[in-house]
C-alpha cells in the first residue's frame, strides 16, 4: 500500500513538473515572439534611418558627381555659384572680381582653400548639425575637439549600427528556423498519437 502511495505521489509530482514545464514552455513562446516583434521594430526603424546610405552622405555624394560629370566643362562654375548663398556668395562674387576665367578644377581648390580658413569648431558644430539624431548625440557626448575626430566617431556609429542590424537580422532568421523546427516537431509528435 505505502509503495502505492509512493508511486501515486512520483505521479503527481511528474504531472506538477509536467504542467509548469508546459507553462515555461508557453512563457517562453511569449517572449520569443515578443523579442522577435521588437527585433523586427529596432531592424525596421534602422533601415528606414538608414536607408543603405553612410551618415556622411557618401550617397549624396556620388549622387551629386555623377550630375555633375554630364555638366558640360564651361557651365560647373556657374551651376555650382548659383547654390552659394549668404556670406558664402558674397565671398565668392568679391573672388570672381580679381579673376576672368574660373575652371571647375581652380574652383573646387579655391572653395577648398577657404573652408581651411573657416574656425574648426564652426566646421565640427556645422557637421554634427548634420548628423541623424542617433549619432549626433553619440559624437555630441565625446566632444571631438577636431572635424576628423567628429568624423570619425560617426563612422564608427554607423558601424555600430550596422552591427545591430545585421545581428537584429541574423538573430530574426535564427528565430524563424527555430520556430520552423519546433512546429516540425509538434507536426511529428501529433502524426504518433
Amino acid at each position: 500500500m505505502e509503495e502505492r502511495s509512493l508511486r501515486q505521489a512520483s505521479v503527481a509530482q511528474i504531472h506538477s513538473k509536467n504542467d509548469t514545464m508546459a507553462t515555461m514552455q508557453s512563457d517562453l513562446y511569449s517572449v520569443v515572439v515578443a523579442i522577435q516583434v521588437q527585433l523586427q521594430s529596432i531592424e525596421d526603424q534602422m533601415q528606414s534611418y538608414h536607408k543603405n546610405k553612410s551618415v556622411l552622405g557618401e550617397g549624396l555624394s556620388a549622387n551629386t558627381e555623377r550630375v555633375v560629370t554630364t555638366i558640360p566643362e564651361d557651365q560647373k562654375v556657374s551651376l555650382a555659384s548659383i547654390h552659394l548663398e549668404g556670406k558664402a556668395e558674397l565671398w565668392f562674387q568679391s573672388y570672381l572680381e580679381g579673376n576672368d576665367y574660373l575652371s571647375w578644377e581652380q574652383f573646387i581648390l579655391v572653395v577648398l582653400e577657404r573652408i581651411d580658413d573657416i574656425n574648426p569648431e564652426l566646421m565640427i558644430a556645422s557637421f554634427i548639425s548634420g548628423l541623424h539624431d542617433d549619432i549626433k548625440g553619440v559624437v555630441i557626448s565625446l566632444k571631438p575637439s577636431t572635424l576628423s575626430q567628429a568624423i570619425s566617431i560617426a563612422k564608427q556609429q554607423e558601424l555600430t549600427i550596422d552591427a545591430i542590424v545585421k545581428r537584429a537580422d541574423e538573430e530574426e532568421a535564427y528565430l524563424a528556423e527555430s520556430e520552423g523546427i519546433d512546429n516540425h516537431e509538434e507536426e511529428i509528435s501529433n502524426e504518433d498519437m
